[in-house]
């Protein structure tokens, strides 16, 4: 994804975070797909390949938000609140795609360390709702439209 100037101004505040986290912009990352990669996509079989996530989901109880990656969001979704025993929520979540956006790996260790000061609980950080914010601004910096969002309607009702 391309980010002209308008969008730019508009997400200036994910732009800072990212070029924090990442040190240059995010319409920087051409990335030429792997010739493994092409293969498969030849193949028709990458589909399984594209399922790479980043997230960030809210215990309402405790309000601690996960910042976490999986190749499925849903089944994802449901091991963590079958293990937790309670309704975690999803705030945002984005499905990088292979070859173009960095590496869900990448981003998550990013996200962990830039909060390292706020983590209570392995993955689990205690984020002010302008730390949520700036991580929803950077989601949608990187994959625009297409992300998964409920901040808004998470956290107005809590």
């Amino acid at each position: 994804m391309t980010l002209n100037r308008e969008a730019m101004t508009k997400v200036a505040p994910a732009v800072n975070l990212y070029n924090t986290l990442m040190g240059r912009y995010v319409n920087d990352f051409p990335y030429p797909l792997k010739k493994h990669q092409m293969r498969l996509i030849e193949e028709g079989d990458l589909f399984w390949e594209m399922e790479d996530w980043v997230y960030l989901i809210y215990n309402k109880y405790n309000n601690l938000c996960k910042i976490g990656r999986t190749g499925n969001l849903h089944a994802r979704m449901l091991s963590l609140r079958a293990t937790s025993g309670i309704s975690l929520q999803l705030l945002v979540a984005i499905n990088l795609e292979a070859g173009y956006d960095e590496k869900s790996e990448l981003i998550e260790e990013l996200l962990h360390d830039h909060f390292k000061s706020k983590r209570e609980l392995g993955e689990w950080f205690s984020l002010s709702v302008r730390e949520i914010i700036s991580i929803r601004l950077l989601f949608y910096a990187i994959e625009g439209i297409d992300m998964r969002d409920s901040v808004k309607e998470v956290l107005s009702d809590n």
